[in-house]
């Protein structure tokens, strides 16, 4: 089986403050050891393509939009920013990308990152798998 993890965070009401990570808390499922949570994500340990897919479900604390990204290593991944229109509830953000983490970059953490407004949590579902 190739390598895969699905982190979580099922904590509801915890700040997410303008930009800030949405933080993992638990791990639902892991297969192999060259994929791990860390505070900010989920960090590879082992070169390869990956797939992304991840929902973060977020209750905004004004009217406006709210974005999600996905970043690779602080950099956003092409085309994986989602914007959505809240009316001060709960919003589901799905997001879904492909990374490569090339031989000598081993370590590469991909994030989500909350943006336009502060927010709660609601959950994060996230889930990374090598292709």
């Amino acid at each position: 089986m190739r390598a895969m993890i699905t982190v979580a965070n099922p904590t509801v009401g915890t700040a997410i403050a303008l930009d800030g990570v949405y933080q993992p808390t638990v791990v639902r499922h892991r297969f192999c050891k060259g994929l791990q949570m860390v505070a900010d994500g989920v960090q590879i340990n082992k070169s390869g393509g990956y797939t992304i897919n991840a929902v973060a479900n977020v209750a905004a604390t004004a009217i406006g939009d709210v974005k999600a990204t996905l970043l690779q290593d602080g950099r956003t991944i092409a085309s994986t920013t989602v914007t959505a229109a809240a009316i001060g509830d709960n919003v589901a953000l799905p997001l879904s990308a492909s990374a490569v983490v090339k031989c000598g970059c081993v370590g590469s953490v991909i994030s989500v990152v909350i943006g336009e407004q502060a927010v709660e949590s609601v959950e994060l579902n996230m889930t990374v798998q090598e292709v």
